[in-house]
């Protein structure tokens, strides 16, 4: 799937960045969302399925009381290609995936990506 495994030692450096960028990326969401946003720090299981986990990096409350799962992403300039496809901006299909298996995990409708490009 091309994703980075946690002990690539060349990418260490990108990993670490993104970890630092995290509450600065939720932060700007909240300011161009003006949605709320909210961190519950554990890992989350499945009831019914113990071996599916989410671990959710921040929480949305819409409007109409329900919660969303944000999912905080962060890239440079060498990999955006990944967030366009046809002159349009889409979530890689690896991301995809991730937020799809936290909405079963949490029984979420809605998934947001806050990608910050640096």
């Amino acid at each position: 799937l091309g994703i980075v495994t946690a002990d690539d030692q060349a990418n260490w450096v990108a990993l670490e960045v993104g970890n630092l960028l995290e509450n600065l990326v939720a932060k700007i969401f909240y300011k161009k969302s003006g949605l709320e946003i909210f961190q519950v720090k554990k890992m989350f299981r499945h009831p019914l399925y113990p071996f599916m986990l989410a671990d959710v990096d921040y929480f949305v409350r819409l409007p109409d009381g329900e919660t969303a799962i944000l999912e905080i992403k962060t890239t440079n300039y060498n990999a955006t290609d990944a967030w366009w496809q046809d002159g349009r901006e889409i979530v890689p299909p690896y991301y995809e995936a991730q937020g799809r298996h936290y909405m079963a995990v949490m029984d979420a409708d809605k998934v947001f990506f806050c990608c910050l490009y640096g």
